[in-house]
């Protein structure tokens, strides 16, 4: 599980437990200091080997899920805050977008 703040960080956890009557723990697994401005959106990808933060900074950053490192830095065209991302089925792709005339960007990932 993640999620992130106006701080720039982005927080995951591993949830344990939740199997008949015992409850569901968040354990904290790592904290990331993914951007410099607000961190709008973390998503993981479909085989769970990545997840991408956006951010007011104008970027999307792709992370390893085993170690938390930075795979790659995708600079917005537009100049404008990223709101959003989505992996593609495959986990190879990534669509991004922002408030500016509905401009999306479309990234292969490499790693």
């Amino acid at each position: 599980m993640a999620a992130v703040n106006n701080k720039g960080h982005c927080y995951i956890w591993t949830l344990t437990g939740g199997v008949g009557d015992e409850p569901t723990r968040l354990n904290p697994r790592h904290k990331l200091s993914a951007h410099k401005r607000y961190v709008l959106r973390c998503k993981f990808s479909p085989d769970s080997t990545l997840l991408v933060t956006t951010s007011a900074d104008q970027t999307a950053r792709v992370w390893k899920t085993t170690d938390f490192s930075e795979v790659q830095v995708l600079q917005h065209e537009a100049k404008r805050w990223v709101w959003d991302a989505a992996f593609s089925a495959d986990s190879q792709y990534i669509f991004t977008g922002n408030n500016y005339n509905f401009f999306f960007t479309f990234y292969y990932i490499l790693f």
